[in-house]
Formats: structure tokens, C-alpha cells, sequence
């Protein structure tokens, strides 16, 4: 896990801070100036903690380990950091974002833990992934504001 503060963190007692959970690190959003909380997870594996279930594609396998990496990221990193850091407490403020699969797991994160995360960036999330657009369109209609920001290429597959 990489933290990276905003620079006043220090300079400014009892201000919580808005949190974003980066898959893949911190790489995307390095140079980004704003009062918020990054923080980026480097995986494992990625095709086995970014799928969402099983899955063999040519002759590559994918692990199918989203709904485990989600629900680590859910109840057991986002508590410890409010622990260590002073992040907001609204769901609302909190956000995930990712690339290719990275975008996967957020946008399945959507889905599975619509209450923990208020804000998503995806960035040519692989929807190509076998049986997930099927997935999205058996999902009942989530009733609550989220914020979304999906960004796809024009030479996507």
C-alpha cells in the first residue's frame, strides 16, 4: 500500500480528508495537487484479485478473486486507515478508480459495496471480462448518488 497525503496534512488539525483507493498504486494520479488521500494498492496477483469469478480466456486463467480483494478493501483497509488518518467518515467522500482490470474491480466494487464508495474513476475498465456486461445488466438498480467518471478509448476492443 502506497499513502500519499495532500501537503498541508500536517498543517491542519481536525481536518478529515476525502480518501480514493488507486488499484494498481498510485501511478495514475501522481501528480494530482488536491486535499485528498491517495491511496494505492498494489495486487498480488491482478487476474486473480481483480476478476470477479473464475474464468479461462485462450489460455490464460483468472482467478476470480474480486468479491475477497473488495470486501478486504471495504472492512478491513478503509478502517485501518481511518485509524491512522484523518478521513472523512462519508461515504460520499470516498472514492476508488482504476485501469483495465483495475477499472474491473472498481466498477464491480459498484455493484458489491455501492455503501462503501461514493465516487468512481474508470479508465477503460475491461467489460470485455466473460459474462460481465451480462453481470451489470442482471444487477438490480442501485437507489443511491454515486459519482462516476468512465473514460474509454476510441480504439477499445
Amino acid at each position: 500500500i502506497k499513502i500519499k497525503l495532500p501537503k498541508n496534512y500536517f498543517k491542519t488539525n481536525g481536518k478529515s480528508y476525502p480518501l480514493v483507493i488507486v488499484q494498481d498504486g498510485d501511478y495514475l494520479f501522481k501528480d494530482v495537487k488536491k486535499d485528498v488521500i491517495f491511496v494505492g494498492i498494489v495486487p498480488n496477483t491482478r487476474k486473480k484479485d481483480y476478476t470477479p469469478w473464475k474464468s479461462v480466456v485462450g489460455d490464460i486463467e483468472y482467478g476470480g478473486q474480486a468479491d475477497a480483494y473488495i470486501t478486504w478493501v471495504a472492512d478491513a483497509v478503509i478502517p485501518y486507515l481511518r485509524k491512522c488518518f484523518r478521513i472523512s467518515q462519508d461515504r460520499k467522500d470516498i472514492g476508488i478508480a482504476g485501469a483495465s482490470f483495475g477499472g474491473l474491480v472498481s466498477l464491480y466494487a459498484l455493484f458489491k459495496h455501492a455503501d462503501t464508495f461514493g465516487h468512481y474513476i474508470l479508465i477503460s475498465p475491461s467489460v470485455w471480462y466473460p459474462d460481465f456486461v451480462k453481470f451489470m445488466k442482471s444487477q438490480p438498480i442501485i437507489n443511491s448518488t454515486h459519482h462516476i467518471y468512465w473514460y474509454v478509448g476510441q480504439l477499445e476492443g
